[in-house]
């Protein structure tokens, strides 16, 4: 129980570290499995709570450098996108995005929903705003390996 815990903390301040430094909710999301993988080693003992704890570091230096390498630009320059508040101010996931022919040349063309929108709040003004991606990114990372997708392509998650 008492191992199980420091890998709980230990991957919480990774979670956050990671985080800090880029926002990738699927980066995350892979730190976890490779700590909930390596536990049964754990508690085979063909490891100790140290050498895992070292491990889960060092694996999440390799993603948070992954990411830096490979997909750098593709937050710089993106052009703007439009969100709603629900989505934006709830600091809600994303389960309904779609990417449209932009308005203009500094619009991305992507549109972001949390999915519990209804048509009457959609259709006011004063509910949908403006954003840098790196915003919706900070909230929701797990969208980023889809922002390359052509135009006229929704994607939507339960």
């Amino acid at each position: 129980m008492f191992k199980e815990r420091m890998i709980r903390e230990k991957t919480k301040t990774l979670e956050k570290e990671v985080s800090d430094k880029i926002a990738d909710g699927t980066i995350i999301d892979l730190l976890w499995e490779y700590a909930e993988e390596r536990q049964a080693e754990l508690k085979s003992g063909q490891i100790e709570i140290e050498d895992l704890l070292e491990a889960l570091e060092h694996k999440t230096e390799e993603y948070i450098e992954f990411v830096k390498k490979n997909y750098p630009e593709r937050v710089e320059d993106f052009g703007f996108v439009l969100a709603t508040k629900m989505l934006v101010d709830g600091k809600r996931k994303v389960r309904f995005m779609y990417h449209e022919r932009p308005d203009n040349p500094q619009d991305s063309g992507w549109r972001f929903f949390c999915g519990d929108e209804d048509d009457e709040y959609v259709s006011k003004p004063e509910n949908i705003a403006v954003y840098d991606i790196k915003t919706i990114l900070e909230i929701d990372g797990s969208i980023l390996p889809y922002l390359d997708a052509p135009t006229d392509m929704a994607f939507e998650r339960e």
